[in-house]
């Protein structure tokens, strides 16, 4: 179990990592850490990003026409989508990965406050 310390620690790395360089961060360097779960892992700490899994991908082309050559250039996109629709990205990956889980009586609040 983590203690206070060691959630600092995570949630400072998270908000201090970029996924541009994730192959050379510290995290993103350990064996079996690709960037769907570096990604991953920065958004359980707190980040707004995005996963760029397969589903997440293969539903944002279906429904929004939304695609990217590579998966950096897919969470990029995930960025700028977020700010159009002002929802975070965190709970734009949550509502595909539920609607697919089945999951489909939820309510959602827009996060962001753009006045």
């Amino acid at each position: 179990m983590l203690d206070l310390r060691h959630k600092g620690a995570l949630r400072l790395w998270a908000h201090t990592a970029n996924y541009y360089w994730w192959k050379s961060d510290v995290i993103g360097r350990i064996y079996g850490v690709g960037l769907i779960t570096f990604q991953y892992l920065r958004m359980q700490a707190g980040v707004d990003t995005t996963v760029p899994d397969k589903i997440i991908k293969r539903s944002m082309k279906c429904y929004f026409g939304l695609y990217a050559k590579g998966d950096v250039e897919f969470i990029k996109k995930i960025e700028e989508f977020s700010n159009i629709v002002r929802y975070s990205q965190i709970l734009i990956c949550w509502a595909i990965w539920l609607k697919n889980a089945g999951v489909t009586n939820l309510q959602w609040e827009q996060t962001r406050d753009y006045t």
